[in-house]
C-alpha cells in the first residue's frame, strides 16, 4: 500500500489525502492571485518498505475578478445644478477582492465629463458644474469599474439625479 505525504505544502496552504494522495486547499486566505499566481508543493509517496518517490508540481492560483461595485453609503445619488466643482453626488462606489492587494476605482462612462471618482476612496463627485443642467436632463447614468491590477475588474452603472436650483433674485 502506497501512502502519500507533503514534503513542502506551500507554507501550509494545501494537504493531502494520505491514502488516495488527492491534493486539497488546507488555508485558503493564503491563496492571493494578486500576491503569487503559483505555488510549488512537493508530494513524497511511501510504499512502506523503505522505497520513496518525490515529486515536486506547481499549482496555479486563478484570478478572481472583483465583485460588482455597489454604492456603499446611504445618501442619495443626486446633485444640484450649480454645485461646485469637487461637491460630492451621493455615491461612493465599494467592490470586494479576495486578494490583498487594494482595488481603484475609475468612471469607464462620466456622462460627458460631468463627474470623477477618486481613484483610491470610490467617491464620485462633479467634474464639470457647467454641464450638470436640470433643464436639460434630469439625470446621468455613470459606469464605475473596480480593478485589482492584475486584470481582475468588474463594474456597475448607477443614476444621478439632478435637482432643479431655483433661478437667483434678479438684480435692479
Amino acid at each position: 500500500t502506497v501512502t502519500y505525504s507533503l514534503t513542502d505544502d506551500a507554507g501550509g496552504r494545501f494537504q493531502i489525502d494520505t491514502k488516495t494522495g488527492i491534493v486539497s486547499v488546507k488555508d485558503g486566505d493564503q491563496l492571493d492571485f494578486e500576491a503569487a499566481t503559483s505555488h510549488a508543493i512537493t508530494i513524497q509517496a511511501s510504499d512502506g518498505k523503505g522505497g520513496l518517490n518525490t515529486e515536486t508540481f506547481t499549482i496555479g492560483v486563478t484570478n478572481i475578478v472583483p465583485t460588482a461595485p455597489v454604492d456603499s453609503d446611504s445618501m442619495a445619488n443626486s446633485i444640484t445644478e450649480g454645485s461646485k466643482a469637487g461637491a460630492s453626488v451621493g455615491l461612493t462606489v465599494r467592490a470586494v477582492d479576495p486578494g490583498t492587494a487594494p482595488l481603484t476605482y475609475s468612471l469607464t462612462d462620466d456622462a460627458g465629463g460631468r463627474f470623477q471618482i477618486d481613484a483610491a476612496t470610490g467617491i464620485v463627485s462633479v467634474k464639470d458644474t457647467d454641464r450638470i443642467d436640470f433643464e436639460t436632463a434630469t439625470s446621468h447614468a455613470v459606469t464605475a469599474q473596480a480593478s485589482d491590477g492584475k486584470g481582475g475588474i468588474s463594474s456597475q452603472t448607477f443614476t444621478i439625479a439632478v435637482t432643479n436650483a431655483p433661478p437667483t433674485t434678479p438684480i435692479d
